[in-house]
C-alpha cells in the first residue's frame, strides 16, 4: 500500500487491512488449535492471535463442562480441567526454559501469566462448587468466544458482550492479573 492522498484515508485503509488480516489469522489458528502440537502452534502464530485463541478455547472448555447434563459430572469435569491447567502450565514452563528467540519468550511469558490466572479461576470455581454457566463466579470472568452466527470473536463478561476489536497489540509483556485487576475488569464493561 502506498501512502498517497489524505493521511486519514490511507491510514484508515491500513487499519482496515490489519483488522481483516488479524481476523483471518485468528480463524486459521482456531482451525489448527486442536490438531497441531501446542509448541508448534504457538510458534506458528502471531502473539495476539495465540493469546486470544488460547482464551477462547479456555472459555469454550469451561462452558462445555458447566453445560454437562449431570451436576455431578460438571464438578468432576471442572476438577479434571483444573488438573489439565496445571499440566499445560508445566509444559509452558519447560518451553520457556529453552533457547528461544526474544519474541517467542515474551509470548510464552504472557501466555504463562494468562494461564496462571485461568488456572486460578478454575481452582476458585472448584472450591465454590460452581456447577452452572449462570453462576456469577463464571459470569464475572472475561471470556472470549468465536460466534458462528456472526463469524467473529466476541468478548463477554457478566451480561455485557462486545465484538473483539482486532486492535494491534503486538508481543508485549502481560500485566500480572490480581484480584484487584479482576475487579477493575468487572466494572469497566458497565461504563462502556
Amino acid at each position: 500500500m502506498k501512502a498517497r492522498g489524505n493521511v486519514e484515508d490511507w491510514l484508515g485503509k491500513v487499519e482496515e487491512a490489519m483488522f481483516i488480516n488479524l481476523r483471518r489469522l485468528m480463524k486459521t489458528a482456531i482451525q489448527e488449535f486442536e490438531t497441531v502440537n501446542r509448541e508448534i502452534w504457538i510458534r506458528s502464530h502471531a502473539s495476539q492471535i495465540v493469546l486470544t485463541v488460547e482464551q477462547m478455547f479456555w472459555a469454550r472448555d469451561i462452558t462445555q463442562i458447566l453445560g454437562a447434563e449431570q451436576s455431578n459430572n460438571r464438578l468432576k469435569g471442572l476438577s479434571k480441567y483444573e488438573q489439565k491447567c496445571f499440566e499445560d502450565l508445566n509444559r509452558l514452563a519447560v518451553m520457556v526454559r529453552g533457547d528461544l528467540p526474544k519474541l517467542v519468550r515474551t509470548l510464552l511469558c504472557a501466555l504463562i501469566t494468562i494461564d496462571v490466572h485461568s488456572r486460578d479461576m478454575v481452582t476458585d470455581m472448584v472450591k465454590a462448587n460452581v456447577d452452572t454457566v449462570n453462576n456469577f463466579e463464571w459470569q464475572r470472568q472475561l471470556r472470549y468466544y468465536w460466534d458462528l452466527d456472526i463469524d467473529n470473536c466476541i468478548v463477554r463478561m457478566s451480561s455485557s458482550h462486545y465484538v473483539y476489536g482486532y486492535e494491534y497489540l503486538g508481543a508485549s509483556p502481560r500485566l500480572v492479573i490480581t484480584p484487584l485487576t479482576d475487579r477493575c475488569e468487572g466494572v469497566i464493561p458497565i461504563f462502556i
